[in-house]
């Protein structure tokens, strides 16, 4: 279990490039990338000295036994040295993590009166100058509207037969 999160956290620090060792120690870069290297070295290591064990015990014909205690314990010396030498590696290269001050929220009430006042229609005329002065009975009016342009729902529609 121990290897596999080694593992996972090793492939993990290789591609960001970046390893927090502590909450306020960070190690980033060619150093962040060796480090998730040495954590992913137990699993090829370990298949290489058991292929290395199984070939001299084949030569010197004696049976394979997976389950004998010398070779647990080389699998766990293994995974221990690898992470204990990750973690020094990791420590020698750690640099502190800059804190980010914190944004005070200010009242957004604030700005409402800070704001430049909104231009109206008649300000807008005025940049056009004195040639085009609009009277009272040149506004805008809307169209009067049609005995066709009321809702009538669904009466106006004519059956099929």
């Amino acid at each position: 279990m121990c290897g596999l999160l080694m593992l996972i956290f090793g492939v993990i620090a290789m591609i960001k490039g970046k390893f927090s060792l502590t909450r306020d120690r960070v190690v980033e870069g060619t150093a962040a990338r060796i480090v998730g290297l040495i954590l992913c070295l137990p699993l090829p290591l370990g298949i290489l000295i058991a292929l290395a064990l199984g070939v001299f015990a084949a030569a010197t014909g004696q049976q394979v036994d997976a389950s004998r205690p010398s070779y647990m314990l080389i699998d766990g010396a293994l995974t221990v040295g690898c992470l204990l030498l990750a973690i020094i590696v990791a420590a020698a290269t750690a640099n502190p993590v800059p804190r980010r001050e914190r944004r005070i929220r200010e009242d957004r009430d604030d700005d409402y009166h800070d704001r430049p006042r909104r231009r109206r229609r008649e300000d807008y005329e005025d940049d056009r100058g004195d040639d085009h002065i609009r009277s009272e009975d040149d506004r805008d009016r809307r169209r009067p509207r049609d005995e066709d342009d009321r809702d009538r729902g669904g009466e106006h529609i004519q059956p099929k037969e």
